[in-house]
């Protein structure tokens, strides 16, 4: 990846280097396919997001990473602001995506566990919060955080791997615990059960909606990765503009409420009452 300089009173200043540990995602340092899930779920949200919440809405961003998702939510319109608990996925996404031009001022970034954030009650009306539920010991508290920071009226996009198809691709260590679909919407009903929760699947377009579909291209992924393939793909990539916008950016994947259960991640929709 070419690293991009800003500009210092001592001159050029390099971006830092973020490594893709599997942890987080790093543009550029994935190949395109896994590039592609996490994508596919920020715009999803932002249409989600776009639909029911006014230009300008404060929208924040839990576990934001390397940032480049909360980049696409200012990109949208909304005041986005991205959390994260790793000092240095947060310098790099200030460095890389808060200095981008034209979105000054609708784009910030800060250091903070996402489970106890210290901000006020009840100030965002959209909050996402994507592939961070599968990390935490205590999930439940996430969830809670969510609850007291959503305005009301206000909507939250969660996700999270299926627990029966991620597991084919091999473990992760980073993961304290995945979930199968009762499992997801028992954690979901007991933290909001005066809200609504609308599920739908993620899923890549032509796989159909059986589990043991999905789980077969997660061992096929595993296995070219394995093989050595996975850093050839990664080198397509090698390339990719941190100026580029990630917002349109076609992808193969299908988000319905149909066969959820066949699906490689869960989406949850959670509704606020007014």
């Amino acid at each position: 990846m070419n690293r991009v300089c800003f500009v210092c009173e001592n001159g050029p200043m390099p971006t830092p280097n973020l490594e893709f540990t599997g942890e987080r995602l790093v543009p550029g340092k994935v190949d395109i396919q896994l590039l592609e899930e996490h994508l596919a779920r920020y715009q999803y949200a932002v249409r989600i997001l776009k639909a029911h919440l006014p230009e300008g809405a404060r929208v924040v961003d839990l576990a934001c990473g390397a940032g480049y998702g909360t980049r696409m939510l200012a990109e949208s319109g909304f005041d986005a602001l991205g959390l994260d608990i790793g000092a240095d996925a947060i310098d790099y996404a200030q460095q890389v995506y808060g200095s981008l031009e034209g979105l000054k001022g609708r784009l910030a970034y800060a250091l903070s566990d996402v489970t106890h954030t210290g901000l006020s009650e009840g100030t965002f009306p959209g909050i996402t919060a994507f592939e961070i539920l599968e990390h935490l010991e205590h999930p439940e508290e996430l969830l809670q955080e969510i609850r007291r920071l959503l305005a009301p009226g206000g909507i939250a996009v969660v996700s999270t791997p299926h627990k029966g198809v991620y597991q084919a691709g091999g473990e992760n260590h980073f993961h304290f615990q995945e979930y199968t679909l009762p499992e997801f919407k028992a954690l979901l009903e007991e933290a909001f059960p005066d809200w609504t929760v609308e599920l739908v699947g993620q899923r890549k377009i032509g796989m159909g909606g059986l589990p043991a579909v999905a789980a077969m291209r997660k061992r096929y992924i595993a296995l070219k990765r394995a093989l050595g393939i996975g850093p050839i793909l990664r080198k397509r990539m090698a390339e990719q503009d941190p100026n580029s916008s990630f917002l349109d950016r076609p992808h193969p994947y299908l988000f319905t409420p149909e066969r959820v259960s066949g699906a490689e991640y869960f989406v949850a929709t959670l509704r606020r009452p007014a």
